[in-house]
């Protein structure tokens, strides 16, 4: 943890490409998330049989009936069961809130949907590409965005080392070298407390 602290004064100043990058991630697993779950409903209705206007209509009627049969069961139950008419009513709502979205897809997106499973696949397909494609720039992108701030940090360290390597005299940078010199201050301190306890030449 403190070599990790110690490193936070060269990796900040580069904080935005390492922001940009994780943005890159993200739209790259969300673009991961997005064809899985659009792809494979659509496949699962097209190896039915069925179009898509056709799934979607026989589910719009499938919620249809469970929310007339769940208030059926609502309206059935003695008012002090409140604890099952909670639950019934939530279930309504649940439904509800499906078939809303449903009808609102069947109204704005399936009509500028082909009819015919063909050129349904052939689009799903199409679109599989185009993400694919997508995922690859972004994935791209990111690597050279993160490896550029990797390297921007190392060259940090690597220069604030030399910069210490100028700043000591040169007898002490001949003697012990320069490999220990990453060590910190509690090197650099032992190293003048020994220097100081030699004896000094008088020749």
């Amino acid at each position: 943890m403190g070599s990790f602290a110690r490193l936070l004064p060269y990796v900040l100043p580069h904080r935005r490409l390492f922001i940009v990058s994780a943005v890159f991630g993200l739209g790259v697993a969300l673009l991961w998330g997005t064809n899985l779950s659009v792809a494979f409903p659509v496949v699962k209705v097209l190896l039915q049989g069925q179009s898509l206007q056709q799934y979607a209509d026989q589910e719009a009627n499938w919620y249809g009936d469970e929310i007339a049969a769940t208030t059926s069961e609502l309206d059935s139950l003695p008012a002090g069961k409140l604890k099952e008419r909670a639950r019934l009513q939530g279930k309504i709502a649940e439904k509800t809130s499906k078939l809303r979205r449903l009808n609102w897809a069947r109204e704005q997106l399936l009509p500028h949907l082909p009819r015919d499973a063909f050129d349904t696949m052939a689009l799903v397909m199409g679109l599989l590409m185009i993400g694919t494609l997508l995922k690859g720039i972004g994935i791209f992108i990111q690597d050279v965005l993160i490896g550029s701030a990797v390297e921007k940090s190392v060259r940090g360290v690597r220069e604030a080392c030399f910069d210490h390597c100028l700043s000591l005299d040169y007898q002490t940078l001949s003697q012990d070298g320069t490999a220990p010199l990453i060590l910190g201050p509690g090197y650099l301190e032992a190293l003048a407390l020994t220097a100081a306890q030699r004896p000094v030449s008088t020749t």
